[in-house]
């Protein structure tokens, strides 16, 4: 038992300071747009890979593609406020957009939770299911990569 007790004293232990130092390392900057110019350096691309912006929930996510080792990806990252300064902060890695829909569960700097679901698209206008029904995702044309964000309610 004694053993046990040490063991998850340092599990939470561990944990703890994971998740601490991983918010230490965030920057803030007092406007939107330097929170952006550094997330796209810090994630080795340009303007011009910005596929596009959307705004729910009082979060703003940031969609941009991405060149992988197996095709294009896409990357989705939040501007979080507080304190009237912002940041840039990818809470998942990049996924490789190859097939018609992928979706997945993320959350923000701020706790809020949100489901993404991207794909590609020959289409230019096209309806996806999701759990509040059928929406219709924004379509970068330049490459038919579809993206929409929907907020988990609590």
């Amino acid at each position: 038992m004694k053993k046990f007790c040490i063991l998850l004293i340092v599990l939470i232990t561990t944990g703890c300071s994971v998740l601490v130092n991983e918010n230490e390392n965030v920057k803030w900057f007092k406007d939107v747009d330097k929170a952006i110019n550094y997330g796209l350096k810090e994630e080795n691309v340009h303007k011009k890979d910005v596929i596009g912006k959307v705004k729910d929930n009082g979060e703003l996510f940031i969609f941009y593609k991405k060149q992988l080792k197996n095709g294009i990806g896409l990357g989705v990252s939040n501007i979080s406020k507080r304190n009237g300064k912002y940041t840039w902060y990818r809470a998942n890695p990049d996924v490789l957009v190859n097939v018609s829909k992928i979706s997945w569960e993320t959350k923000t700097l701020s706790n809020k939770k949100f489901v993404i679901f991207t794909g590609v698209t020959k289409d230019k206008n096209i309806a996806i299911e999701t759990k509040k029904g059928m929406v219709n995702p924004k379509i970068d044309s330049n490459n038919g990569i579809y993206y929409y964000v929907e907020s988990i309610e609590k």
